[in-house]
């Protein structure tokens, strides 16, 4: 009788497989075999990174890649590796250690001490990169804190935490598949009620990145597709009657409205950012 690991950690892993075996060798100081699994959902594959963790996987029982030959988008990749999750807690983390792996034993513990908790999210205190992604990244920040309102102060780090019961009902409703799908995340897991805790992290800065200008468009696009979806799930010929939403609702499709101009003036651009985040 197979028994079913306390744990499940995803790992999404774009063209980072050395990275992504720094990660699990951090993970297995602190989980054991029995209690943990290691799920590894990588895409677009070179050879090198096939073989790095298909040797990754023959070393360690409880590590298991999912590769896919197409690029997913880092939203659907953390989706399949959350439906192939057997654990009572789970978690996601980027797969290139810029946040420690050491800090996923302190959000486990969180969870199972306070069964009021359902989610622990990373709050980066400390956030290494170069200047013009800090700008913009305080700048999406601001534009998710007008949107949404969101009772946090961190979205997009690339760390956090379930109860099985929480990632389920949050991730079977997931309809952005892109980088901004945590936004999604937290914004279904308020309108459930959810009890979402914050817990401080340092991220170093990457070593690379997958994102282009088109991928940083479709970003914001897909942040404004949620902030509608999100209005017409309230009443919302109640919610016509606030200001705010008669000013942000214009607003959203007019932002809209240029990222499909941007589309159709430079579509080479649009479809680079389209193949690195791609609708389901």
């Amino acid at each position: 009788m197979t028994v079913s690991p306390l744990y499940s950690i995803v790992l999404p892993c774009h063209h980072c497989a050395q990275l992504c075996r720094q990660v699990v060798e951090g993970l297995l100081q602190d989980f054991t075999q029995n209690t943990c699994e290691i799920i590894i959902v990588s895409d677009d594959n070179s050879e090198a990174d096939t073989k790095i963790l298909h040797a990754l996987c023959a070393a360690h029982p409880n590590v298991k890649a999912l590769l896919f030959d197409t690029r997913l988008g880092k939203g659907c990749a953390v989706q399949r590796g959350l439906y192939a999750a057997h654990g009572k807690f789970v978690a996601y983390l980027d797969g290139d250690m810029a946040i420690s792996p050491r800090h996923v034993k302190d959000f486990f513990s969180i969870l199972e001490s306070d069964a009021g908790v359902d989610i622990v999210i990373g709050n980066r205190t400390s956030y290494e990169t170069h200047a013009i992604r800090k700008l913009t990244s305080r700048i999406y920040r601001l534009l998710n804190m007008i949107l949404f309102r969101l009772p946090v102060r961190d979205t997009q780090a690339g760390i956090k935490a379930f109860t099985a019961d929480a990632a389920k009902n949050i991730f079977n409703e997931l309809t952005v598949y892109g980088y901004a799908f945590d936004i999604e995340v937290l914004v279904l897991a308020v309108r459930k009620h959810l009890n979402i805790r914050e817990f401080s992290v340092q991220q170093t800065a990457k070593p690379h990145s997958s994102m282009t200008l088109g991928s940083v468009f479709r970003m914001v696009d897909d942040t404004l597709r949620i902030y509608q979806l999100e209005w017409m799930s309230d009443i919302w010929p109640l919610t016509l009657l606030s200001l705010r939403h008669l000013f942000l609702l214009p607003a959203s499709w007019l932002g809209r409205g240029i990222f499909w101009c941007v589309q159709v003036v430079f579509p080479a651009e649009y479809q680079r950012s389209k193949k690195a985040d791609p609708a389901k």
